[in-house]
């Protein structure tokens, strides 16, 4: 498999996080992130975690034999991956949003903030700012499940890779 920049790969891990945010966004796939360059091998990805917005080689996740599917825009022109890639390079060092988890587990969109996002959000501000997403929910309450829907429903985006352990 071929991964390439702008790729958007969900992932879910075997942690008790993983399963806690699966069970309580009803979804697949618990963490989203894309590829912004590939050297051989390896797939430099964007992602926010519980350290902020980083650049981290996908290889982390292969190692840690997590299971991910891979999304594919089969429009983008160079110009729209590199937008893309511009786009998340500004969210870079952006705190991660640990109160948003809440929004999850009460259902509402009291919590949140524009300085700080949890990967879903991230993901969709980023396909959003440069209309590549059909607009969803508020990016606060925006979870991995979301974000999955609307690439499914969204004739831009192909699934062309999935990878289970």
């Amino acid at each position: 498999m071929i991964i390439k920049p702008g790729d958007i790969i969900f992932t879910r891990s075997k942690s008790f996080f993983s399963n806690l945010t699966r069970y309580w966004t009803k979804g697949e796939y618990s963490h989203v992130l894309m590829v912004i360059y590939t050297i051989r091998e390896h797939a430099f990805i964007t992602e926010a975690l519980p350290n902020g917005v980083d650049v981290n080689d996908f290889i982390w996740h292969v190692k840690a034999k997590d299971d991910y599917v891979v999304y594919r825009n089969m429009n983008a022109t160079t110009d729209i991956i590199d937008r893309l890639i511009e786009s998340a390079v500004a969210y870079h060092g952006c705190p991660y949003d640990t109160s948003v988890i809440l929004n999850f587990i009460i259902g509402k969109t009291w919590f949140g903030t524009d300085k700080a996002v949890i990967c879903s959000e991230l993901l969709y501000r980023i396909l959003k700012e440069i209309n590549q997403i059909t607009p969803g929910l508020n990016p606060e309450k925006m979870s991995p499940a979301d974000l999955r829907r609307l690439l499914i429903c969204d004739s831009r985006y192909e699934k062309i890779y999935r990878k289970t352990y």
